[in-house]
């Protein structure tokens, strides 16, 4: 969590304070505001073009439904802003050139030990691309003033998932995607970096093209791991990293209705439902449409401490995420 200091400085460079004053409570002892973000898409992006108006209803969802001491912040340029004013509250968006949206995986990674900028260079795209995308979110990212330490290891945000304490999980794309070092030199990075006890290695999800681990698990509290309803033989391999390497960990079946299709290389993340986002004061679970959709909020509901929140996500799980990947929280 960012310190009282660090907030405050973030709040006077984006000019969030007005915003926060509305909140007498925030600042004495025990408050819990957040602050996450969304990378709104530009007008001009062709790539998102097919789901500008999707992203646009996803984000007047997430609106409606954040808790009241939650700060949603929309990274727009000017000229999306100047065509979203009328449809988006101006208090919602900050000023920001992100050339993609999925913020999860290029921002830094926040643990109790810090914030921490790995190398955001993944074996599905182009390195050039990855690097310039990388070098314009840092830019934008640098001017939250904010201290953060860069990790020489290549690790998306999307694949690592952190129980608030002392505890992470992520996937084997680790091992491939930093072969200059042993599997044990990563480990031992990883756990010594980010303050780490315990970290579970789990098998990739066959056909994912990312292999990130936020479309398998999902911390519902410091000693629940929720996990996707598998077909057997992956269950089996899944369960199987999770009891060596978590100890005291109860594992919670999530639903899992995975579709079949694929955009631009992504595999069609509708139906994840663990790929949700967890602030300080509740988990926000995607809902896609489907029947599926009230069970995995009953199972939320039953497990987690926080308050359970649904959020509509439409077609945008589509392209192959949905509310953890397409958000960062700073606090």
């Amino acid at each position: 969590m960012l310190s009282r200091r660090e907030f405050l400085k973030y709040s006077m460079l984006t000019g969030l304070g007005s915003s926060l004053a509305v909140s007498p409570s925030y600042g004495y002892t025990g408050d819990k505001t957040s602050v996450f973000f969304i990378s709104m898409p530009s007008v001009k992006d062709r790539y998102y073009k097919a789901y500008f108006t999707s992203f646009v209803r996803f984000v007047q969802n997430f609106i409606a439904v954040v808790h009241d001491k939650d700060l949603l912040q929309v990274v727009v340029d000017s000229e999306t802003r100047l065509k979203l004013k009328d449809v988006i509250p101006k208090q919602n968006f900050v000023s920001g050139i992100i050339p993609d949206i999925w913020m999860r995986d290029f921002s830094p990674i926040q643990t109790k030990a810090g914030l921490f900028k790995f190398r955001y260079r993944p074996s599905y795209l182009n390195q050039y691309e990855a690097k310039y995308l990388e070098d314009k979110y840092m830019r934008w990212f640098k001017s939250l003033g904010l201290a953060y330490q860069s990790v020489d290891l290549r690790l998306d945000g999307g694949n690592f998932n952190y129980n608030g304490e002392d505890s992470g999980v992520t996937t084997e794309r680790i091992f491939a995607d930093n072969p200059d070092k042993t599997q044990q030199e990563i480990i031992c990075l990883l756990k010594d970096t980010l303050e780490l006890e315990q970290l579970a290695i789990l098998p990739e999800v066959p056909g994912d093209t990312t292999g990130h681990s936020d479309g398998m698990v999902k911390w519902l509290d410091k000693r629940q791991l929720g996990v996707c309803e598998f077909e057997a033989k992956l269950a089996k391999s899944v369960m199987a990293a999770i009891s060596q390497d978590l100890k005291d960990v109860e594992v919670v079946t999530v639903p899992y209705q995975p579709q079949e299709g694929y955009w631009k290389g992504f595999a069609d993340a509708s139906g994840v439902y663990v790929n949700a986002m967890t602030t300080e004061n509740a988990i926000y679970v995607p809902q896609f449409g489907m029947v599926s959709d009230k069970k995995a909020v009953k199972v939320f509901k039953l497990h987690a401490v926080k308050e359970v929140i649904p959020v509509q996500v439409g077609k945008i799980g589509e392209m192959g995420g949905s509310v953890r990947c397409l958000t960062w929280q700073l606090i």
